[in-house]
């Protein structure tokens, strides 16, 4: 069974176990050496181990974790654009996962935005995924008006993926946007999803 250690921003993101729920393929080595910068390999830095002895306050306590301890950039986490963070720690596959969330709402139509980054332990960013929608609710109903995502990646990494971004309804009253694929890097695989739904009465969850 898998390990997870996770740090939540003041807003909880809801999990639920439904149909695009995140699962880990069977890897060996997650973002090896064919990842980063071979200079890098005798960086003594572990994210994970850094994450889990010490207690990240922020997202812009993350981004200086890594500038300071790596070579490496982190993507601009401004909290102004931030409704809500999670830093999630894969034990078994040396992952470390920062999902990130943007809200915004009008009387019926609800907009999010999340996106998902992928880190190696060495602190080196290897991918992200973000997927975006816009629902319509009312006390009865809810539907999407629109959906979108896609997949990036640093140009030092050489894990690649053709994601597919899917929306629909599990009933009358929730429905969902979602991006699902398989990230490949030699013989190395690593399924990612990220789902959105939104009820009848205009609530969103993240997993």
């Amino acid at each position: 069974m898998m390990m997870h250690k996770a740090y939540k921003g003041d807003v909880r993101i809801m999990q639920k176990t439904i149909a695009l729920v995140l699962t880990i393929g069977v890897l060996s080595g997650v973002g090896g050496v064919s990842d980063y910068p071979s200079s890098e390999s005798s960086n003594d830095f572990n994210l994970v181990e850094y994450l889990d002895t010490h207690k990240i306050q922020s997202l812009e306590e993350f981004q200086e974790v890594i500038e300071l301890n790596t070579d490496y950039s982190v993507p601009d986490y401004s909290m102004d654009d931030i409704s809500d963070y999670d830093i999630d720690i894969d034990y078994d596959n040396n992952i470390v996962c920062v999902t990130t969330v943007e809200i915004s709402s009008s009387k019926t139509d609800i907009s999010d935005s999340a996106s998902k980054d992928y880190y190696n332990e060495f602190g080196a960013l290897i991918f992200s995924i973000h997927v975006s929608g816009t629902f319509r609710y009312s006390y009865y109903s809810c539907t999407v008006l629109s959906k979108s995502g896609g997949y990036s990646k640093p140009a030092y990494s050489y894990w690649s993926s053709t994601p597919t971004i899917g929306s629909g309804n599990f009933s009358a009253s929730e429905a969902y946007v979602g991006i699902s694929g398989t990230a490949i890097c030699g013989g190395d695989t690593y399924y990612y999803s990220l789902t959105m739904t939104c009820d009848n009465y205009g609530n969103i969850n993240i997993y």
